[in-house]
C-alpha cells in the first residue's frame, strides 16, 4: 500500500490481501510446524541458504508475514520480526547487537522485566551493563566505553515517565561506533517514527496497543536492511516466535488502533489533570501534560501520547496504599497496560534505581486508563485516594 494513504487507512488495510486469501477480509490464521517442500531439489536449495521456502513453522507463517507487513510501513521499517511476547522481542533484539567481552547502556528507568533480564542473565554472557540517567542527553559520551556497542532507550520510561532526548543520544553513539535500540512500546508506531530521530532497532510489546483487548502476547522488532541478516539469525536461533493465533488477533487488533488510542489519550489527559490538582498527589509523571519536565521533547518528539501515566503520592504507608486500591471498582491491580480496562499497580522507584536518585519509601501508582467512561474512573480514584489519607 503506498504511504501517501493516511494512517487510519493504512491501518484498515495493511497486511490485508484478499484476492490471494480467496476473498477473505482477514488474513487467515496458519497454525504449521511442518511446512513441505515440492522436492529434493527445493529442500537442496533451503539447505543452501537459496530459495524462497521458509523451512519451518518457527520462521514464520504467511499470517505472521502479513502483521510484519503492516507494522514495517507504519513503523517506516525495512523488516520485521514478531515474538512470542514484548520481552522476548527485547531480549532478543539486545542479544543480537552485544555478546561476550562487549559494553552496553541501559537506562535506570528501564522496563522492569527488561532490568530483571539485565541483571541476572546478561551478565551471565560476559556483557558489561552501565545504567545511566534517562535525562542525560547528549552527556551520555562520558559513560562510553571502547566496547560499548549501544544504548538501549526507552521514552519515556514505563514507570516513571522520563522523556529521553534521543536524537542527542543518536548522534553519539553513531559517532562512536555505536547503535542506538529503543522500546517504542509507549509512543506505538502511530505517535512516534523511531527511525526518524536516529533509533536503528525498533522494539514493540505488541500485547499492548496494538493487540490492545488483554488476550495475547506478543512482540515486534523492526529494523533497516543494514541489520536484517544479523536479527533473522537471532530470530531464528532462539526460536521466540510469534505464534499464528497471536499475530491474527494482533492484526485484528490494530485495525481499530487509532480509534482506541485517541481515546486512551483523552480519558488518560481528562484523569490526569484531575489527579495534578488533588491534595494526595505530590506530581503526576506524564509527558502529554505541560506541567511535565520531559514536555517539550514530547511536543518536539511525538505527536500525541496513549493512556499510560504514573501518580507520585510521597511517603505513604503501604498500608494507606493497600486501602486505597483494595477498594477500587474499575481499577483492576494487574501487570501490562494498553487493553480497554482501567489498571494499578504501585512501587517504590527507590528499590530499582541504581543511576538516579527517588525519595526513599515514596510510592508511584502507575495508571493504565482505559476506555471507561471519565467520570466513573475519576470518582473510583477520588474515593481511593480519601481512604488512602484517612489510613496511617
Amino acid at each position: 500500500m503506498p504511504h501517501a494513504f493516511k494512517t487510519e487507512t493504512q491501518l484498515i488495510n495493511l497486511g490485508r490481501h484478499p484476492l490471494r486469501d480467496k476473498g477473505s477480509v482477514n488474513p487467515p490464521v496458519h497454525r504449521t510446524s511442518t511446512v513441505l517442500f515440492q522436492n529434493f531439489a527445493e529442500y537442496e536449495n533451503y539447505e543452501k541458504g537459496e530459495g524462497e521456502h521458509r523451512g519451518y513453522g518457527r520462521y514464520g507463517t504467511p499470517t505472521s508475514d502479513s502483521l510484519e507487513e503492516a507494522l514495517c510501513a507504519l513503523e517506516g521499517a525495512d523488516h520485521a520480526f514478531t515474538f512470542a511476547s514484548g520481552l522476548s522481542a527485547v531480549t532478543t533484539a539486545m542479544l543480537t547487537f552485544a555478546g561476550a567481552g562487549d559494553h552496553i547502556l541501559v537506562p535506570d528507568s528501564v522496563y522492569a522485566s527488561t532490568r530483571k533480564f539485565c541483571k541476572y542473565e546478561v551478565p551471565r554472557l560476559g556483557i558489561d551493563i552501565t545504567y545511566y540517567d534517562p535525562t542525560i542527553g547528549a552527556g551520555i559520551e562520558a559513560l562510553f566505553k571502547p566496547n560499548t556497542k549501544y544504548v538501549y532507550c526507552e521514552s519515556p520510561g514505563s514507570l516513571t515517565f522520563e522523556m529521553q532526548d534521543i536524537p542527542a543520544i543518536a548522534k553519539v553513539a553513531h559517532a562512536k561506533g555505536a547503535l542506538v535500540l529503543a522500546d517504542n512500546t509507549w509512543a506505538t508506531m502511530l505517535h512516534q517514527k523511531p527511525f526518524d530521530l536516529g533509533i536503528d532497532i525498533s522494539i514493540h510489546s505488541a500485547t499492548k496497543y496494538v493487540a490492545g483487548h488483554s488476550d495475547v502476547l506478543i512482540g515486534a522488532v523492526m529494523c533497516k536492511a543494514a541489520h536484517y541478516k544479523q536479527l533473522k539469525r537471532v530470530h531464528h536461533n532462539l526460536g521466540g516466535c510469534a505464534q499464528g493465533d497471536a499475530c491474527y488477533l494482533a492484526l485484528r487488533g490494530l485495525r481499530t488502533m487509532g480509534l482506541r488510542l485517541k481515546e486512551h489519550e483523552r480519558n488518560a489527559l481528562i484523569v490526569a489533570q484531575w489527579l495534578e490538582k488533588h491534595p494526595a498527589v505530590n506530581r503526576v509523571l506524564y509527558p502529554a501534560l505541560p506541567s511535565d519536565p520531559g514536555h517539550a521533547l514530547f511536543k518536539r518528539d511525538m505527536t500525541g501520547a496513549c493512556g499510560l501515566f504514573g501518580v507520585e503520592l510521597g511517603k505513604v504507608s503501604s498500608k494507606a496504599v493497600g486501602k486505597m486500591l483494595d477498594g477500587l471498582h474499575h481499577f483492576g491491580i494487574g501487570f501490562s497496560w494498553g487493553g480497554y480496562e482501567s489498571l494499578v499497580i504501585a512501587y517504590q522507584p527507590h528499590k530499582i534505581r541504581t543511576a538516579t536518585k527517588w525519595e526513599e519509601g515514596s510510592f508511584v501508582l502507575r495508571l493504565n486508563i482505559g476506555l471507561e467512561n471519565t467520570d466513573d474512573l475519576i470518582e473510583d480514584l477520588d474515593a481511593g485516594l480519601k481512604r488512602l489519607m484517612a489510613t496511617k
